[in-house]
């Protein structure tokens, strides 16, 4: 499925996001697929990650784009509520295969984040 999805959107360079990071294998497959063109994924790929589970980001994010020879910018934080990166136009692409284990969301506290301004947020699973 993460193959599939770079492969769509076919990052050749810029700066990639992923707000569900998890262990990074998104950026990894980002890197894999700029090899395959002939380019070096750690010059032509910035990339930027929100993890909610705090030990994830060093022991899997960090350590998984390190093994790969690429560096990023991961912070712990969970995307349905955090804007660590400040988002909106500062990407060339944003890539994610979003956690469906999530019981709830707090669908007050997404209205109020700038980077759902003027959205009809989603409230279950279903509606992800």
């Amino acid at each position: 499925m993460v193959r599939l999805i770079v492969e769509i959107l076919e990052p050749f360079e810029g700066r990639v996001l992923d707000p569900a990071a998890g262990s990074g294998g998104m950026f990894v497959q980002c890197a894999k697929f700029v090899e395959r063109h002939h380019e070096s994924a750690s010059r032509k790929l910035s990339v930027f990650g929100a993890e909610k589970t705090e030990d994830t980001v060093p022991l899997a994010a960090k350590m998984n784009l390190a093994l790969h020879g690429l560096s990023g910018d991961i912070r712990q934080a969970n995307s349905y509520y955090e804007d660590p990166h400040r988002v909106v136009g500062a990407f060339d692409f944003v890539i994610a295969n979003p956690p469906f284990n999530v019981d709830k969301i707090k669908k007050e506290q997404l209205a109020v984040m700038p980077s759902h301004v003027g959205r009809d947020p989603a409230t279950t699973r279903s509606d992800l």
